[in-house]
């Protein structure tokens, strides 16, 4: 891993953290952070971004240098925070919606103002184009940018992720999933239960601009009362237990939510509250798996729980290593998968992956490396992929290889590559 500020690249780093989260819920939107020690001479200045890589150019984070401190002669403790720590340090005028457009709310709500009187900084996002055409209907009060751009992202169902890219993403919850293969998972992985949530109630609302009675409930922005009608509707959880105490989740306060986005709401809800199984797993994560995604992850080696990540604690050695917590998992019975990789008829390598039935999977074959009877062969696969969708049953299937290159007594025999190029003296092959 390495880190970028203002152009300087500093390579030697001691005690990387980096926990990024995100709020699938709904509840909150987390500051993400990572602090690190860097081993240097110079300076880190305050303010600018920092960019954290790792030895492949992939981003992990651009975050704002909010503290350097120097520690000792050669190291300075930084500290760096998502753009969105900047939404938290003025408020937004309450403002009633009437079927405003989506992107017109955000460009408004992520507009920060600086030091420099009348001067403002737009902090970059990206809008998944799953919510163009969406509107915002109803009232928000004074509000800090962060409350307010959690009030539309509740209410469209939406998450925010600060953390492998350059800018704050809006995306929708995924449907699609991605694997962790058992040889990617430490065993073992541990699942915890929550309380069962009976029922949800969520209150939505209506605005009349008018004179209120003094019986009525109103909210008044600039010099207009608007006169609030309440209404509420119910969900029950059916898989709960008969005879449970009550636990109901009461949604109520939250003035974007109108007749026709309650629904989705209560569902969104639901699909978090309704489900309480939670599952821990430590998994090899260079990168791949992240807060936010929908993943199928191994309890053992026949058993997958598919949730969804809210959050990932990496640690860093030879590879990021990385706690993943998710939430709402269903567990589901799975079966062997065996692929065979066979040059004509002599196997030179083995995989095995398990998943549940009716999954459909398309798993890159590899470039096989063997010496066989003195000769080092480079095997390539005549298929990219193998693929299919799960059965019911354990399968195998049988993958053909080919000899890419063949070295033997020192001399190496071209077989069958994309291509092949010489520069002084030097073969390039592809």
């Amino acid at each position: 891993m390495y880190l970028v500020v203002d152009d300087v690249e500093f390579t030697s780093l001691k005690n990387l953290s980096f926990s990024p989260q995100t709020d699938l819920t709904g509840s909150s939107i987390p500051i993400n952070t990572f602090t690190v020690d860097v081993v240097t001479d110079q300076s880190i200045s305050v303010g600018e971004y920092a960019l954290l890589k790792d030895d492949l150019d992939n981003l992990w984070a651009k975050y704002i240098v909010t503290s350097a401190e120097k520690i000792d002669p050669e190291t300075v403790r930084v500290e760096c925070k998502s753009t969105l720590y900047l939404c938290e340090r003025y408020k937004l005028d309450a403002v009633m919606y009437n079927n405003t457009s989506l992107s017109s709310v955000l460009d408004f709500v992520l507009i920060i103002p600086t030091e420099a009187q009348g001067t403002t900084v737009t902090l970059d996002y990206t809008l998944d184009s799953s919510f163009s055409g969406h509107t915002i209907t109803g009232y928000c009060p004074e509000q800090t940018p962060r409350e307010r751009l959690l009030w539309i992202c509740f209410v469209i169902g939406a998450y925010v992720k600060t953390y492998f890219n350059g800018q704050i993403e809006i995306l929708p919850i995924p449907i699609a999933e991605t694997s962790v293969p058992l040889e990617k998972t430490y065993w073992r992985p541990s699942l915890t239960y929550r309380d069962y949530v009976t029922s949800i109630k969520v209150k939505y609302y209506s605005f009349a601009a008018g004179t209120p009675a003094t019986t009525d409930k109103y909210v008044t922005v600039g010099e207009t009362h608007y006169i609030i009608t309440e209404s509420e509707m119910s969900l029950t959880n059916t898989n709960a237990p008969s005879g449970l105490p009550k636990n109901e989740l009461t949604v109520e306060g939250v003035y974007l939510i109108n007749q026709n986005n309650a629904n989705a709401v209560l569902n969104f809800l639901a699909r978090w509250h309704f489900n309480r199984q939670a599952v821990d797993a430590d998994v090899i994560d260079n990168a791949e798996y992240m807060p936010g995604q929908k993943l199928s992850v191994f309890t053992d080696p026949k058993t997958i729980v598919t949730g969804f990540v809210d959050n990932a604690s990496f640690s860093f050695g030879k590879q990021a290593k990385a706690k993943l917590h998710l939430i709402a998992t269903v567990g589901v019975e799975s079966s062997m998968l065996t692929i065979l990789y066979v040059w004509d008829t002599i196997q030179i390598g083995k995989a095995t992956y398990s998943f549940p039935e009716g999954f459909v999977y398309s798993i890159s074959n590899p470039y096989i490396d063997m010496t066989m009877n003195g000769h080092r062969y480079i095997f390539r696969p005549i298929n990219a992929a193998c693929t299919g969708t799960m059965g019911a049953d354990d399968e195998t299937k049988t993958e053909q290889e080919t000899p890419a290159l063949d070295l033997y007594q020192r001399l190496l025999e071209i077989i069958s590559v994309d291509e092949a190029t010489i520069d002084d003296g030097v073969v390039n092959i592809k």
